[in-house]
């Protein structure tokens, strides 16, 4: 039997009847490990082995008709070995290809080589894994951490808007590449077993989603996935919180000896908290508390959406990067300082502009000012000194109008006699007002 790719009808035939489309046979035994010199679909020849997976082997391959480097996935034999799993798989391929944002590896083909293994052509990417990488280091900076997790998010939102939910994400499926000068620009890999969430199926469709199966990597797995229950975009965003959780900590919060008991774990376990004994890097409370909000049982509680994470998370970095600060923003010509104040709680509430634009108004406690930290001004050195000038003027003004002359002195007092000089013309002396002084930090 065999399935057309762009009608999923049903043919024995290696053409469809309706459509004239190049049909795709099911697989009957198990992909082989092809050589290099193979010919993968007549246009791909075998390089070498990049790897292997739960779903298949990538190879690197040369592309005959453009002379370029790519990876070609084929997928093993028992995931496509019925008419359901075919339809399945040329309906979600179709949906990954046309996925084009820059942190998605682009997938431009697939199909069925002539031994009837079915393919997926895409991109070849040269870096490392964030599984490779915590691997060798063990944990990630927070800032490092944040500015992976926040380009995941970009490419989920286009995903997640088709609507196509990944329902692998893991450290794995994270590539990391140096591009333009950035050593950690992501590459989302393997949509391999990504969901399509759509509200308008066909009864045949709507079979092919197989609600129930458990698909994925138990570690990563939302409580909602592991007990194959309907899934959307925010099962994935669990397993973001995971791979945060792991990448900052060291470890997942959820092990065990068997699959079966992280299972269990996702579903009824709450995470632990982070260590504070030192055990691990320093992780700011509002980064924790943003990793925890993904790990939320209930997915009502959590980020709504990949953007809406992406907002936490940056949320999160500006709170953790000045604790205790509260920035003022100010026009150019107000900004002759920055100031930081640090101190007690008055129980006041200051309203601050968020200069990035993701919240509009955000309400800080006002502290009192035990400390003050004046930062080098970007205005003008006139405008500046005129300031200081002014303040210096007024200060004066403020002393002599509040301090009296002191009387005279019926007697001028005793002198020790000193070495001859010249007499000097009397001046008029005027106190200098005392500056206040602020301690260093």
């Amino acid at each position: 039997m065999r399935v057309c790719p762009r009608c999923s009808i049903e043919t024995h035939e290696s053409v469809c009847p309706d459509d004239g489309a190049e049909t795709i046979g099911v697989q009957e035994a198990a992909a082989p490990t092809y050589p290099a010199g193979t010919l993968i679909a007549g246009r791909y020849r075998v390089e070498g082995v990049i790897g292997l997976g739960g779903f298949g082997a990538v190879y690197r391959c040369t592309q005959l008709n453009m002379n370029q480097v790519v990876a070609v996935k084929i997928l093993r034999s028992e995931h496509l070995t019925s008419i359901e799993h075919v339809k399945r798989f040329t309906r979600e391929a179709q949906a990954v290809s046309k996925l084009k944002h820059p942190n998605t590896i682009h997938i431009f083909d697939f199909g069925a080589h002539t031994d009837g293994a079915l393919f997926l052509a895409m991109e070849y990417l040269e870096g490392e894994t964030l599984g490779h990488r915590l691997d060798t280091v063990g944990t990630l900076p927070w800032e490092t951490l944040l500015h992976i997790m926040v380009q995941v998010c970009h490419s989920l939102t286009e995903a997640h808007n088709m609507p196509l939910v990944h329902r692998d994400l893991k450290p794995e499926n994270i590539m990391l590449l140096p591009v333009a000068g950035d050593p950690n620009f992501v590459k989302l890999l393997d949509f391999g077993i990504a969901k399509i969430q759509s509200k308008e199926t066909t009864p045949s469709q709507s079979q092919l989603t197989e609600t129930g199966m458990i698909m994925g990597t138990p570690t990563y797995m939302s409580p909602e996935q592991a007990k194959g229950d309907p899934i959307d975009g925010r099962s994935d965003l669990y397993s973001l919180g995971i791979m945060m959780y792991e990448a900052l900590t060291g470890r997942p919060p959820f092990q065990g000896e068997t699959p079966m008991t992280v299972l269990v774990a996702h579903i009824k376990d709450p995470p632990a908290a982070m260590p504070r004994d030192g055990s691990i890097p320093h992780v700011p409370a509002s980064v924790e508390r943003a990793v925890l909000k993904c790990l939320e049982k209930n997915p009502d509680q959590r980020p709504q959406s990949a953007m809406a994470l992406v907002e936490l998370l940056l949320q999160a970095r500006r709170t953790a990067a000045e604790p205790g600060t509260t920035a003022v923003t100010r026009s150019p010509l107000e900004n002759m300082a920055t100031i930081g104040m640090e101190g007690v709680d008055t129980g006041a509430v200051l309203s601050v502009r968020d200069p990035t634009g993701l919240s509009q108004v955000q309400d800080r406690p006002l502290q009192t000012p035990a400390k003050v930290k004046v930062a080098p001004s970007r205005a003008p050195l006139w405008m500046g000194l005129g300031a200081v000038g002014f303040v210096a003027a007024a200060a004066v003004a403020v002393a002599l109008m509040a301090d009296k002359p002191a009387p005279v002195p019926a007697q001028t007092p005793t002198i020790a006699a000193q070495p001859a000089a010249a007499p000097a013309a009397p001046q008029p002396q005027v106190a200098a007002p005392a500056l206040p002084v602020v301690a260093a930090p």
